[in-house]
């Protein structure tokens, strides 16, 4: 495996955000301006035919309402000061020409959505994953090909989740080309999580997809449709299903990717949880230094016990300034719509941002 020099990336982001409903549903004075500031680092050392890569982060959002709010009962006041950090260590390499090898080590220290809105994090929780997949690629033809790949994950949770999972992912897939420039795609993946304790049920979950694939120049299009079979440990067996359709261009100037998904999953209980939606997102360079960015995301949710129903939406824009090599600054807007049949539900935000990003 031949050496070339290592990779040496550090990082500094600093953004100042004014929102006008920084609490979200909750009470009180909702406008602020938080200030979040992320250090990172990333180390990579390539080789001939393997790469690893050390990373890692801290995050850091402060905002002068948490002072107001902290002997609160407000759910989600902390949100407005927290400090959360991650770490990274990979190592891939190919053998044999087919085969794929990759393991990780990946720490984080998160916020842990509770409960609707999923904008509000209740709680910090440690989470600490190992992993090691193998994959299998072999092109029969240029239009012809088959994958197969095996992962197995091990996760811990400090408090409030507590607990260690163990998972194992396999899957397999096969495309071919029967008709320029239209392909079939057929999927079979199996995903089974195991539990140290009763407070999550163990899961199997199997989900075979077939889908039409197309790519002429730089427009890839795909179309596909999936069932799950859903099996608790506590529960019996349980069906879903999943569809799926999306449109990506990627030119030298711009980039449009265009998505929609209708996905129906049912719990350990037999309650039904339903996710319609689409998005849309477009980039523009003008020419070396400046760089156009808007995107939309909508849809509908819906749980069946307790009976929720809600429709969000998502759509905002941004400009990118690349002052020098090292430096850049973007501006940007986003608002954020929720509407639904409980008063909590009902809320609007929206978020003027200014970053400034330095590093190599």
């Amino acid at each position: 495996m031949g050496f070339t020099p290592l990779k040496f990336k550090p990082s500094l982001t600093i953004t100042e955000s004014m929102e006008d409903n920084v609490l979200l549903p909750s009470g009180g004075d909702k406008s602020d301006t938080v200030t979040t500031a992320r250090p990172e680092v990333s180390l990579t050392f390539p080789f001939k035919r393997a790469e690893g890569k050390l990373s890692g982060g801290m995050t850091y959002v402060y905002s002068q309402k948490y002072e107001k709010y902290k002997s609160s009962d407000i759910p989600n006041k902390e949100k407005l000061r927290t400090l959360t950090g991650d770490a990274l260590a990979s190592l891939s390499f190919y053998f044999l020409k087919d085969f794929l090898f990759a393991f990780s080590y990946n720490y984080a220290a998160v916020p842990i959505y509770l409960y609707l809105p999923s904008d509000a994090p209740a709680n910090i929780t440690q989470m600490s994953e190992g992993r090691g997949s193998i994959t299998f690629q072999h092109s029969f033809s240029p239009r012809t090909s088959f994958t197969a790949g095996y992962s197995a994950a091990i996760s811990s949770y400090s408090e409030p989740v507590g607990g260690q999972s163990v998972s194992h992912n396999a899957d397999v897939g096969f495309k071919w080309g029967f008709i320029r420039p239209i392909g079939l795609l057929l999927k079979y993946a199996v995903l089974s999580t195991v539990y140290d304790n009763d407070i999550r049920s163990d899961t199997t979950i199997q989900q075979p997809t077939v889908g039409l694939i197309s790519s002429i120049k730089n427009l890839e299009g795909e179309v596909s449709v999936g069932y799950q079979i859903i099996k608790w440990d506590q529960g019996g067996t349980e069906t879903g299903n999943v569809a799926l359709a999306k449109v990506k261009y990627g030119g030298k100037i711009a980039k449009v990717s265009l998505d929609g998904i209708h996905r129906t999953t049912i719990d350990i209980m037999g309650r039904e949880y339903g996710d319609t939606g689409g998005g849309l997102s477009l980039s523009v360079l003008i020419g070396s230094r400046v760089e156009l960015m808007c995107e939309g995301r909508g849809g509908e949710q819906e749980f069946e016990e307790p009976p929720i129903k809600r429709q969000y939406l998502q759509a905002g824009g941004g400009i990118t300034f690349k002052a020098t090599k090292w430096l850049f600054t973007t501006a940007g807007y986003t608002h954020f719509q929720s509407k639904g049949e409980d008063e909590d539900e009902e809320y609007t935000n929206n978020i003027v941002s200014l970053s400034l990003r330095l590093g190599l």
